[in-house]
């Protein structure tokens, strides 16, 4: 019974949240449009290549954190193997 009212509360406080998420990439998309009379003041136009440019900064800065920490985390096990072998050969009188 928990679990389906965690699920209900899930589902009130998440679906709000999702109608909202078009909002955060809009491109000025026009109520109406003229082809014969377009005026590029009027209507914001998406520049899907900034955009693309913008994504693939991201991604190579996210890829730079996540490589730093990959080796931290490296370096804390290597220590914690470490750590165990030589109190594990000492348990054992090795």
């Amino acid at each position: 019974m928990r679990i389906f009212a965690l699920l209900i509360a899930a589902l009130i406080f998440a679906l709000p949240n999702a109608t909202n998420a078009q909002a955060v990439y809009s491109c000025g998309i026009p109520d109406s449009y003229n082809v014969d009379k377009v005026d590029p003041d009027t209507h914001d136009i998406c520049d899907i290549y900034t955009r693309q440019l913008d994504y693939r900064l991201e991604r190579l800065a996210l890829k730079e954190e996540m490589e730093e920490r990959r080796e931290n985390y490296a370096i804390a096990r290597r220590t914690a193997i470490a750590n165990y072998k030589k109190n594990l050969a000492a348990i054992r009188g090795e």
